[in-house]
Formats: C-alpha cells, sequence, structure tokens
C-alpha cells in the first residue's frame, strides 16, 4: 500500500514536471529569435577548436597555385 503511494507520487511528480518543461521550452521557442541564439551562443561558448582550425588551414592553401 505504502508502496504505491510512492509510485503514483513518483509518477505524478515526472509528469508535473515534463508538462512545465515543455511549456517553458515551447514559449522559449516561440518569443526567442534564432540571430538571439546565435549571438548569445558566440559569447558565451565562442568559436569552436574545430572552426579555428578550419580556418587556420584553409588560409595556408589559398595562396597556392596549380601547376
Amino acid at each position: 500500500m505504502v508502496y504505491t503511494f510512492y509510485v503514483f507520487t513518483y509518477l505524478y511528480t515526472v509528469l508535473f514536471f515534463r508538462l512545465v518543461l515543455l511549456t517553458l521550452v515551447k514559449e522559449a521557442l516561440e518569443t526567442v529569435r534564432f540571430l538571439d541564439v546565435e549571438d548569445w551562443a558566440a559569447q558565451v561558448f565562442g568559436q569552436s577548436m574545430f572552426s579555428k582550425r578550419r580556418i587556420l588551414f584553409s588560409a595556408a592553401t589559398d595562396d597556392t597555385e596549380t601547376a
């Protein structure tokens, strides 16, 4: 009997937080522009190591001539 109470309490809590999370994500997707997210990500995370390597190695091959 007590076990059943805990199971129902757990399920109710999970469903409640899922509903809250879905509501928050839906609201965020509807109110925030993608350009604002891109600007925020650039400020917070900066440039990735892969993009730095790509820029570095692509610049090194631009000054070569084909035979």
